[in-house]
C-alpha cells in the first residue's frame, strides 16, 4: 500500500485521524484490539445457466476464452442486439468421482430478478440456435479475407479485451462446427449438472 497521493509506503499515522490516541499502530492486515475489518457484500436472485465443457476440448484456457466470446457473439446475433446485461464467466470444480477438473461457463443476468433473456436458452432448440449463428458469424467473416485472423465482427470484442492473445477466428470456427454438429444429438439428463461427470460418462465423447 501507498501514501496519500501513492508516493511511498503507508505510515502509521496514515490509518489514523490525528487526534487518534492510537496513531502510533499501524494495520498489518486483520483484526486486531485497535483495528476491526469489515466486509461489504451484496447478494440478489437473478437467471442464470451453467453449462458443462467438455473436458478435452476445453482443457486449454485459450479453448475456454473462444467458448466465451463465441457464445457471446451468437447471444448478439440471437437477441439481434448486444445483451451487455448477461455475463459469461467461467470457473473450474473438483470432480472426486472422475478425479478431474470439471469445467463450467455461468451465463448469469445482471439484472436483479432477471430479464427473462436466459430462460429462453433453456430450451434445447434456442441455445442450438445461438451456437449456429455463432458458427455462421465466426465462419463467415470477412477478415480472414484481410490477413487477419479475428476482429470485432467476430471473435474480439472490448468485454474480452484483455484475452485477445489468445483469441483466434480459425480455431474458434473449427471448434463451433464440432460444438455445432454435436447440438443434433442433444440428449436431456434429469438431476444435477454435476451427475453428468459422476461416472466418467463425459469422457467416453469428446463432444458427448
Amino acid at each position: 500500500k501507498t501514501g496519500p497521493g501513492g508516493f511511498g509506503p503507508l505510515d502509521a499515522q496514515d490509518y489514523h485521524f490525528g487526534y487518534c490516541r492510537q496513531k502510533t499502530k499501524a494495520y498489518n492486515q486483520k483484526s486486531d484490539e485497535v483495528f476491526e475489518e469489515l466486509f461489504l457484500y451484496r447478494s440478489m436472485t437473478t437467471e442464470s445457466i451453467k453449462v458443462l465443457l467438455p473436458v478435452q476440448e476445453f482443457e486449454a484456457d485459450s479453448s475456454i476464452s473462444m467458448f466465451k466470446s463465441g457464445l457471446a457473439l451468437g447471444l448478439r446475433r440471437y437477441y439481434r442486439g448486444n445483451p451487455d446485461h448477461i455475463e459469461i464467466q467461467a470457473y473450474k470444480e473438483y470432480n472426486f468421482q472422475t478425479e478431474k477438473q470439471d469445467i463450467y461457463l455461468i451465463l448469469y443476468d445482471t439484472i436483479p430478478g432477471g430479464t427473462g433473456y436466459l430462460s429462453k436458452l433453456f430450451e434445447p432448440e434456442n441455445f442450438t440456435e445461438v451456437i449456429g449463428l455463432a458458427y455462421e458469424a465466426i465462419k463467415g467473416c470477412s477478415c480472414q479475407h484481410h490477413g487477419k485472423d479475428g476482429c470485432y465482427h467476430c471473435v474480439l470484442s472490448h468485454r474480452q479485451r484483455y484475452e485477445h492473445e489468445s483469441l483466434s477466428r480459425e480455431k474458434a470456427e473449427q471448434l463451433f462446427a464440432k460444438l455445432f454438429q454435436s447440438t443434433r444429438t442433444w440428449e436431456k439428463h434429469p438431476g444435477k449438472i454435476g451427475g453428468i461427470t459422476t461416472t466418467g460418462q463425459i469422457e467416453e465423447s469428446e463432444l458427448e
